[in-house]
């Protein structure tokens, strides 16, 4: 509990959240009930999200299908490289589901009305550790841990990057994938098709000049010209 205690007397900001440090610090049992939940929630959303990534994966991507082990290794080597993995159709669906800390998420997600950049990395991040199980060829189970957080920052910083130099896509970007996040919820295809990061494989300046364009109110259409022959 003591980072709880930690976090309440750096924060430095006011409104809603010192209130909530206010109202934990109050309470001994309170810290405790939100220890506990927070070490039971993170450990069944990561798990869940785990394996859906690994059961979309091997779909998505055909592996092993029926390639030997050798092309297996290949592809996903070729995959991982640059993060190719992310230049293709990435489908969030399986992880928009219902029950469990998943609709906490979600619920979240509805009230800010976009997609936050931790949740994009979060994402990427699930699937190239499922990708990964079959770097030599074959899937070899290897356990989502505390180690993924170096890959997870990665993504996080590239995506803001990305958003700090075009940030009218962005938002346009996060906006979407929100209202394709609630069609997922009626049963309809949701695709993550931009990737988070690579810069050196995305034109920034090409996708913001494009969003702001794309934003540009239509210039007003001129009277129709009347005809000699009406």
């Amino acid at each position: 509990m003591d980072i709880l205690q930690d976090l309440a007397n750096e924060y430095k900001g006011e409104g809603d959240m010192r209130k909530v440090f206010a109202c934990v610090l109050a309470s001994v049992d309170t810290q405790q009930e939100l220890v506990q939940f927070m070490g039971y929630a993170r450990s069944g959303f990561f798990t869940n999200c785990m394996a859906k990534a690994r059961d979309w994966v091997p779909s998505c991507f055909g592996i092993p299908g029926k390639m030997k082990s050798t092309e297996v290794k290949e592809l996903v080597a070729w995959l991982l490289k640059d993060g190719h993995y992310k230049y293709g159709e990435v489908d969030v669906q399986v992880f928009a589901t219902k029950g469990g800390a998943n609709i906490e998420i979600f619920r979240e997600i509805v009230n800010a009305r976009k997609i936050a950049p931790p949740t994009v990395a979060l994402m990427i991040t699930f699937i190239k550790h499922a990708l990964s199980e079959y770097a030599e060829g074959v899937y070899r189970h290897v356990e989502f841990s505390d180690t993924a957080r170096a890959c997870y920052c990665f993504h996080l910083s590239s995506f803001n990057q990305i958003a700090n130099e075009a940030p009218v896509w962005a938002n346009n970007f996060r906006t979407s994938l929100y209202y394709k996040l609630i069609l997922t919820q009626l049963n309809k295809e949701f695709l993550l098709d931009v990737e988070a990061d690579d810069l050196t494989e995305v034109d920034v300046k090409g996708l913001e000049a494009d969003a702001i364009r794309d934003s540009s109110p239509l210039p007003p259409s001129s009277p129709p010209q009347s005809s000699p022959c009406s």
